[in-house]
C-alpha cells in the first residue's frame, strides 16, 4: 500500500497495515506523517512507545525491547528514525522478519531521509509496499504552492488576503519548514482572523538587519565568518528558529535538485559552486537538518539557535578557493 501524507489524514478508521515507512526529506512531511500515524495506531487505547535513532547498525535495546513485551501493556509502537539515506546494516534482514512475521499488537513506523531510486528500488522497499505501508513524502509542486499556503494558513486560523498570500509565496519559496515557521510567528503576532500583506511584512521582513535567506546564501556560499555573525544577529534580533532553518532546507534542496531545474539567474553560480562539494556532502547535510529540526521542535536536547548554527557552519566549512577545508 502507497498513500500520500494527505490520503493518510484523510484515512478514516484503524490502520489496515502494522508496519510502514514514511520516506522523503521533506520534514513537515514526514512529521506530519508519523503524527498521523501514531495518533490511530494509539487511538484504541494506551500504547507503549519506544523511539530509536539508526545510523549505521540496529542498537541491542531495539532488539531487547522488541523481543521482551511490556506484562502491563501488549500495545507496542517502535519509531525507528533511520538517519542515512540509504538502509543500515543489519536493518534489512531485522524489518524483512518483521514484515513477513509481523508480532500481534505491535506496530513499527520506519522513517528515512530520502527517496532516490536506489531506495525505492529496493527488495525492502518492494516488501513495504506488499505487506506493509508506504508514505512518500515529496516536495510541494511548485504550481501548487500557492494553494498550499492557503489551505496551511487557515488550518491555523489565518485568512489571508490575495496580497498576503503571494507575499508568503515569495517570502517562503515553496519551503514547508519555512512555511511553518512564517504561520507561526504570523499567528502569534496577529492572533486568529483576516490577515494583510502589511502584517505580513511587519511581522517576517523587519525581524533582522539580516534576514534568513542571506543566512542560507552565506552558508552554502563557503562564508564561514558571515555564517556566525549572521546566525548571532539573528538569534539577538528575535528571528524565529522554524524560520531560519526553513529557509536553509530550502537552499539545501535547491543544491541538491537536479542540474536542470529552474534556478534564478542571481542564484546559478551560487549553486554551480556549491555542487562542486559533492552530493555526499550536501545530503550529509540534510540528514543533519533533520536532527536540528528535532531540537527545535523539543525532541532533541539542545539550544535551537546553537543547532542551527552549528549545521551552517558544516554548510560553509569548504573553502572554495583553494579546495580545502576552511
Amino acid at each position: 500500500m502507497k498513500l500520500t501524507p494527505l490520503d493518510l489524514a484523510r484515512a478514516k478508521g484503524p490502520l489496515p497495515q502494522s508496519i510502514w515507512l514514511i520516506a522523503g526529506s521533506e520534514t513537515v512531511l514526514v512529521r506530519e506523517a508519523l503524527g498521523e500515524i501514531e495518533k490511530k495506531v494509539g487511538s484504541p487505547g494506551a500504547i507503549e512507545r519506544h523511539v530509536f535513532w539508526v545510523e549505521r547498525t540496529l542498537e541491542p535495546g531495539l532488539l531487547e525491547a522488541h523481543d521482551n513485551p511490556s506484562l502491563f501493556n501488549p500495545r507496542r509502537l517502535f519509531v525507528l528514525q533511520v538517519m542515512t539515506p540509504t538502509w543500515p546494516a543489519g536493518l534489512v534482514p531485522w524489518l524483512t522478519d518483521r514484515l513477513t512475521n509481523p508480532a500481534p499488537e505491535t506496530w513499527i513506523v520506519v522513517t528515512i531521509a530520502g527517496l532516490e531510486r536506489s531506495l525505492r528500488e529496493s527488495a525492502l522497499y518492494r516488501l513495504f509496499l506488499k505487506e506493509g505501508g508506504v508514505v512518500e513524502c515529496w516536495p510541494p509542486d511548485a504550481e501548487r504552492w500557492g494553494a498550499e499556503v492557503d489551505r496551511r494558513a487557515r488550518l491555523v486560523g489565518l485568512m489571508p488576503t490575495p496580497e498576503a498570500r503571494d507575499l508568503l509565496v515569495h517570502l517562503t519559496e515553496g519551503n514547508l519548514l519555512a512555511l511553518e515557521g512564517a504561520l507561526q510567528v504570523l499567528r502569534l503576532g496577529e492572533g486568529p482572523g483576516p490577515l494583510t500583506a502589511d502584517a505580513v511584512g511587519a511581522l517576517l521582513g523587519a525581524a533582522s538587519r539580516h534576514g534568513p535567506f542571506e543566512l542560507a546564501e552565506a552558508a552554502i556560499g563557503g562564508d564561514p565568518q558571515r555564517v556566525l555573525a549572521m546566525t548571532l544577529e539573528l538569534e539577538r534580533d528575535g528571528a524565529e528558529p522554524p524560520l531560519v532553518l526553513g529557509t536553509l532546507a530550502h537552499e539545501l534542496h535547491q543544491v541538491l535538485g537536479p542540474p536542470g531545474a529552474r534556478i534564478h539567474p542571481r542564484k546559478l553560480r551560487l549553486y554551480e559552486k556549491a555542487r562542486k562539494r559533492g552530493r555526499r556532502f550536501w545530503l550529509d547535510r540534510l540528514i543533519e537538518l533533520q536532527a536540528v529540526d528535532l531540537v527545535i521542535k523539543g525532541q532533541k536536547p539542545g539550544q535551537p539557535f546553537e543547532a542551527i548554527l552549528l549545521l551552517a557552519l558544516r554548510m560553509a566549512a569548504f573553502g572554495w578557493a583553494d579546495g580545502g577545508v576552511a
